[in-house]
C-alpha cells in the first residue's frame, strides 16, 4: 500500500473515532434536554461510527500495517436547539464523505485495487448517512417547532 493511502486511512480511522465522540456528546446533550428518542438515535450513530473505525483498523491490520491513533479533540457539547444539533451532524457527515471520496480516488489513482474496493463501501455508506440527516432536517423544518410534532418525532427516532 502506498504510504499516502496508508496515512489517509489512518487519518480517517481517527476521524471515525472522533465522529463517535461527537455523536456521544450530542447524545448527552439530548439526554440533558430530556429528548431521549433523539438521544437514542445519536447513541446508535456513535456505535456505527465505532464500527466504521473498527472496520478500518481490521483492514489495515489484515494488510500488515500498523494503526496509528491520534488524540481526539473535545467535541462541542452545547447547542441552542434540536435543529442545530442535527445540522451539525449533517455538516460533519459531509466532511466524512469528502474524506472517503478522497481516499477512494487516491486508491484508484495508485492502482491499489484492494483499498479502492474497500473504500467503495464507505462511499456508499456516506450516501446513506447524508440522506438520513437530510431527511431528519427536512422533517424538523416541516415540524417548525411544534411541540407535539417534536415529541412524536422524538419517539420515532427513538424506535430506531
Amino acid at each position: 500500500m502506498d504510504n499516502k493511502i496508508l496515512d489517509k486511512i489512518n487519518v480517517q480511522m481517527n476521524f471515525e473515532l472522533e465522529s463517535a465522540y461527537i455523536y456521544a456528546a450530542m447524545q448527552a446533550w439530548f439526554e440533558n434536554e430530556d429528548w431521549n428518542g433523539f438521544a437514542h438515535f445519536m447513541q446508535k450513530q456513535a456505535q456505527e461510527e465505532m464500527e466504521h473505525a473498527q472496520k478500518m483498523i481490521h483492514y489495515l491490520q489484515e494488510r500488515g500495517y500498523a494503526v496509528e491513533y491520534d488524540a481526539i479533540p473535545k467535541p462541542k457539547n452545547d447547542y441552542g436547539s434540536i435543529e442545530e444539533v442535527f445540522q451539525a451532524a449533517y455538516d460533519h457527515e459531509k466532511e466524512v464523505t469528502k474524506n472517503c471520496n478522497d481516499i477512494y480516488l487516491a486508491a484508484k489513482e495508485a492502482k491499489d485495487n484492494a483499498s479502492e474496493i474497500f473504500m467503495q463501501w464507505y462511499v456508499m455508506e456516506q450516501v446513506e448517512e447524508e440522506a438520513t440527516f437530510d431527511a431528519i432536517i427536512t422533517r424538523l423544518d416541516r415540524i417548525a417547532g411544534s411541540s407535539s410534532g417534536l415529541y412524536i418525532y422524538n419517539g420515532e427516532l427513538g424506535a430506531r
